[in-house]
């Protein structure tokens, strides 16, 4: 696990194998393990983009490592019957050593292999959307809401209701990210909860001004797995803003680790 600041940019971090981390905003750092790319969102297109370029209008950004996490070792194979024994043969009398022989000429270089055809892309599983009103504006808790949805392509892997929150279906790692714009008087607080007890957890300093908040972790989650997320607000203002001014995305990278 690991925390991050709500001030920090975006970096995908691990897909799983796969892509990773991941979409998730416009204009992060790039690094040369991390490809980022765009999606459309009525088409589910995906294209590839060089680093520092906006996604288009319609289109959500995307981010997934070069090289996914390894595999799990396959199944033990069955073992062989065994073989009937040989006949012995009748040792045979020891010769005498040979001369060592002259070092032959290296061989002629060989031809160049044929190119080898490119590999297919990975399906993208992710999940992305938010709350539809805004937490605020009086001093306290705010459950945070799940009922808009911007883009789904994985309703196999997990099941989002409005306010109970996220089930996971599929085992496995997953990378979730929660950013919003937030302001209070005093500090701002998030934490995400598995099953109701905190895995992560941030805060931040507003001082009446408009600030941003942000987690974004790489957990594993079993199958029926509940994630929710409360923000809290100590002061008057907001404790976080209705979508698109805030966000969540889950992203599955992969088997669990």
């Amino acid at each position: 696990m690991r925390r991050t600041s709500c001030r920090r940019r975006f970096v995908v971090g691990s897909l799983a194998a796969v892509f990773i981390a991941t979409i998730l905003s416009i204009g992060y750092a790039q690094t040369p393990n991390i490809i980022n790319g765009c999606v459309g969102l009525s088409t589910g297109m995906l294209r590839v983009v060089a680093q520092g370029v906006s996604c288009r209008p319609g289109e959500v950004p995307i981010q997934w490592n070069v090289v996914g996490p390894t595999g799990p070792q396959g199944p033990k194979g069955e073992k062989g019957e065994k073989g009937d024994p040989g006949i012995q043969g009748i040792q045979g009398i020891q010769g005498p050593q040979g001369e060592q022989g002259p070092q032959g000429e290296q061989g002629p270089r060989g031809e160049k292999g044929d190119k080898g055809d490119p590999g297919g892309s990975a399906p993208l599983i992710m999940w992305s959307g938010g709350c539809s009103h805004q937490g605020g504006p009086e001093p306290g808790w705010y459950q945070y809401c799940y009922d808009v949805t911007e883009f789904n392509s994985a309703g196999t892997h997990l099941s989002v209701d409005p306010i109970a929150g996220v089930t996971f279906l599929q085992p496995g790692l997953y990378r979730v990210v929660l950013r919003s714009g937030c302001a209070s008087t005093y500090n701002v607080y998030l934490n995400l909860r598995k099953n109701g007890v905190i895995f992560e957890s941030t805060e931040v300093w507003s001082d009446s001004k408009s600030v941003e908040i942000m987690i974004d972790v790489m957990v594993n989650f079993n199958a029926n797995d509940v994630l929710t997320a409360e923000f809290l607000a100590n002061s008057s203002g907001f404790a976080y803003k209705a979508f698109p001014g805030s966000r969540l995305q889950i992203l599955y990278l992969g088997p669990l680790q």
